[in-house]
């Protein structure tokens, strides 16, 4: 199989682990959307479905769900960055649509599993050391991640030492990855400027300072030409759809939040 166009992908594994069984429901999906947000801690997506066989009333869902998927291109196209395999959990079942007496639509929301984890615990600890530190230790300790996962597991990818001398951080009863969000507030890089970000992407969690990701140079160069008209192949795969600016740099709100007050 040649790709022709960017919006071609081959999913090699899309399987749905349950208490049932493992089912293959790839010859039932109408529509996959995985998205990964560095003001999100976690990977997420989306599977619409067309149902024929009733698998969501024998299935049961519970939200005890996984969902295995193995996403690549061609294997005759250069384009072997484009790679993807992962666990997710299943968490909600929705937009219901009977399409007929024997069909139906609906949409699988899933979520890295370590999102699930997260809200299930609490955090009640003091720590020492650097903040970088500290969340590494809260990865490894609390969400049972490690340096290196095979077979879809999601696995601890960045982590970047965070400038100054030993902290302490007393974490108030609250979930892991609350704990790392208020640990990015407090943790300074180079710049001496609290600007580090926990997100998650193909490579694992990331701890990093924005300052860091803005100074490394460009893997690859983002076009919003139109798509699917161009025979270059590597354009095309590198569009994307819309550019958007959520926010620009303002001292009167920095000042008042506190990121710069002291």
């Amino acid at each position: 199989m040649l790709i022709n166009q960017s919006t071609q992908f081959l999913i090699e594994e899309l399987t749905l682990i349950t208490e049932y069984g493992k089912y293959d429901i790839t010859p039932a999906i109408d529509e996959l959307n995985i998205f990964d947000n560095m003001f999100f801690p976690c990977m997420s997506g989306s599977v619409m479905i067309t149902d024929s066989m009733g698998l969501s009333e024998k299935l049961k869902f519970d939200g005890n769900e996984f969902l295995k998927m193995k996403l690549t291109k061609s294997k005759d196209a250069p384009t072997s960055f484009f790679q993807f395999e992962k666990i997710f959990r299943v968490y909600k079942i929705g937009n219901k649509t009977n399409i007929n007496q024997t069909a139906k639509t609906y949409v699988l929301n899933f979520v890295s599993e370590e999102y699930l984890l997260s809200e299930q615990q609490k955090v009640s600890q003091s720590f020492k050391g650097k903040y970088s530190n500290i969340v590494f230790n809260i990865l490894s300790n609390y969400l049972k991640l490690t340096k290196d996962a095979k077979n879809g597991k999601s696995k601890i990818g960045n982590i970047v030492e965070t400038n100054g001398a030993q902290h302490t951080y007393i974490a108030p009863t609250i979930t892991p990855f609350g704990a790392i969000d208020q640990l990015c507030k407090r943790s300074v890089y180079k710049n001496n400027k609290p600007d580090f970000l926990f997100f998650e992407n193909s490579d694992g969690y990331h701890f990093v300072p924005l300052s860091q990701l803005l100074m490394q140079q460009p893997f690859y160069e983002i076009n919003c030409r139109p798509k699917n008209i161009e025979e270059n192949l590597k354009d095309e795969l590198l569009g994307a759809r819309k550019f958007k600016v959520i926010s620009q740099s303002n001292v009167a709100e920095n000042i008042k939040n506190g990121s710069i007050a002291g």
